[in-house]
């Protein structure tokens, strides 16, 4: 017999990823309020540049370093963007109805 790995599906779910820190894409951007139309308005190449590229993921992790990185350049190119705005996109729990494409699409 050969060393060949079998996959066998006995109907118990496997443990579910955590998902308290993913967030929709469309959600994570209402988080920057009224600074949102700025930010997607921004003539600045590396903010369009994070734009582009948030818009072509399945979602945010907020607890990417990445993605606050990301915060940190938006700030120097974006006024309305603030150490305290960067904090509470970062901190706030996420809720069901923000990550619900998440949820339902990949983990259900």
């Amino acid at each position: 017999m050969s060393n060949e790995l079998f996959v066998i599906d006995n109907g118990v779910p496997g443990p579910q990823p955590d998902t308290s820190k993913l967030i929709d894409i469309g959600p994570f951007f209402d988080r920057f309020g009224v600074a949102k139309m700025a930010v997607l308005s921004s003539t600045d190449v590396g903010v369009q540049a994070i734009i582009k590229d948030a818009q072509v993921r399945k979602w945010i992790d907020l607890a990417n370093p990445e993605v606050s990185a990301s915060l940190d350049y938006i700030m120097t190119k974006v006024a309305a963007v603030t150490p305290a705005l960067k904090a509470s996109i970062l901190s706030t729990p996420v809720n069901a109805s923000e990550n619900l494409a998440v949820c339902k699409l990949y983990f259900s």
